[in-house]
Order: structure tokens, then sequence, then C-alpha cells
């Protein structure tokens, strides 16, 4: 194969994945099940990706093939690391969570999931990161040593919407 047959190969392959990503961000419906308005889409990378969790390891599951699925997100108020926790799930099975250090938008929608208002939630991306972890050990200099590793993770788009108005209280 000439190499402008692999350069086209490559654009064409490029282009699809584009299509698909653009398909995942299609539209969120403009109001809530509760009738509010649409106020917001976010998009979140995940954490706790490189870690078993409910017997799942999302190294295992996050592929492109994710790419458009719809997620659920589950409040996870008993958890102990971070105070407004949400598990990410994929046809039920656990991808990662929400940024801890997210904690506006996650306390945005936890206000709407306690409102009873469903958050449309969808996987925009799969690609590779990096990160660093200690090996324990220093160099000459004492600075800490450090290992890289190449980890799948995702990117989700979650629909933000209005709260629904609080009746005034009778007295």
């Amino acid at each position: 194969m000439s190499i402008f047959g692999a350069l086209r190969r490559g654009i064409e392959q490029h282009k699809a994945e584009v299509a698909t990503k653009q398909s995942a961000l299609r539209e969120f419906a403009l109001e809530s099940n509760l009738g509010t308005p649409l106020e917001d889409v976010v998009e979140f990378e995940l954490t706790g990706i490189n870690h078993a969790h409910d017997g799942c390891y999302p190294q295992a599951l996050l592929k492109k093939r994710l790419i458009g699925l719809d997620v659920e997100l589950k409040p996870e108020p008993k958890n102990k690391h971070d105070n407004y926790a949400i598990k990410v799930l994929c046809e039920g099975k656990y991808i990662g969570w929400l940024p801890a250090s997210e904690v506006r938008q996650k306390q945005k929608i936890l206000r709407r999931i306690e409102r009873g208002i469903i958050i449309p939630s969808r996987v925009v991306d799969v690609y590779v990161t990096s990160i660093g972890e200690p090996t324990g050990k220093t160099d000459e200099d004492g600075w800490k040593i450090y290992e890289t590793r190449y980890l799948k993770t995702a990117k989700v788009a979650v629909a933000i919407y209005a709260l629904p108005k609080q009746r005034a209280k009778s007295k």
C-alpha cells in the first residue's frame, strides 16, 4: 500500500470518529421530564478508571463502541472519599466516577436528582490518558521517581436542567 493510500485510510478513519462523536453529542431534550428548560450540557472526564469496583474493571470495558451510549449517574452518598460521589454506569456496569474536584457541578446534578429530574448523560469520547504513579524511589537529587502508565478513560456529557419552581408554603 502506498503512503497516500495509508494517509487516505487514516483520514477516512478520523472522519468516521468525528462523525461518531458528533452524533454522541446530539441535542439533549430541551425540557426535562418535569418540563423545566435545559440550562447547560457539561462534560466530565471520568476518574477511578484504574481500579475494579463492583466486580467491574473499567479498563476492560472502555471501548470506542461506547461512544453515544447513554450512561446512568448513581449518587453514592456514603462514599468515604467524596461526599458528593456520583458513580457512572454504562450498560449497568461501573466505568468510573464524576471527578471529586467538580463539587459545584455534582451538587447541581444531585439537587436535580433529589427533585425527581431525570439526568440524561452519555459517553462522548473514549481515549488514552497517562497518569504518573510514585515508584517509592528517588533519584540522586532526592526527586521522587514516577512511572507513567497509559490508561483508557472516557468523557461523558451530562444535561443540566433548571430546577422546578418551589411552591409557596401555605400557613
